[in-house]
């Protein structure tokens, strides 16, 4: 009875993009239905005493392009020929898929607030994103070569645990 229907294959791809036109090329990618991600960073530093928040791409130059490349379908070459969309990669006649679970990582990584880098400093707030103490909030003491000491409840008393700066974001 459902002979007729093809099946649908859809995967991730990575798009190059031309210098600072990721948004640009999702926007237009956008346009035609295609579907994209596009994971954004977000930055914090000191400036005059306040901290201020800049958002970019995670990965300057990229996103990713959910597309269906099947025998005889030639829809998803109208991806390559996009505006402000240098390739596909490695190449646009041959594109590789990359696996699901790693856009899917990425996208949840962004929505948990992992993908939030910048100024540490004692008595902050910090959120524990992977390892031992995943998802465990944590108050900074000092910061010292990439490493981060703070205090955490643990059975009811105040512990101090050390932390990988790369593993905790500023809450």
């Amino acid at each position: 009875m459902l002979e007729g229907f093809r099946r649908l294959s859809f995967s991730w791809y990575v798009a190059q993009t031309y210098p600072n036109a990721e948004n640009a090329a999702r926007r237009r990618l956008g346009r035609q239905f295609f579907a994209t991600h596009l994971p954004i960073r977000t930055v914090r530093v000191a400036r005059r005493g306040e901290i201020v928040e800049h958002h970019g791409p995670c990965f300057p130059g990229y996103l990713f392009i959910l597309l269906n490349i099947s025998r005889g379908e030639d829809k998803w070459k109208a991806s390559t020929c996009t505006r402000s969309v240098l390739r596909l990669l490695p190449s646009s006649e041959s594109p590789i898929a990359i696996p699901s679970d790693y856009v899917l990582g990425l996208h949840e990584a962004e929505l948990d607030g992992a993908l939030v880098a910048g100024v540490v400093k004692p008595g902050s707030r910090l959120r524990v994103y992977r390892g031992a103490l995943a998802n465990r909030v944590v108050e900074c003491i000092d910061s010292v070569d990439g490493m981060v000491r703070a205090l955490m409840d643990c059975f009811g008393r105040q512990t101090i645990v050390r932390i990988p700066v790369q593993n905790v974001t500023v809450l």
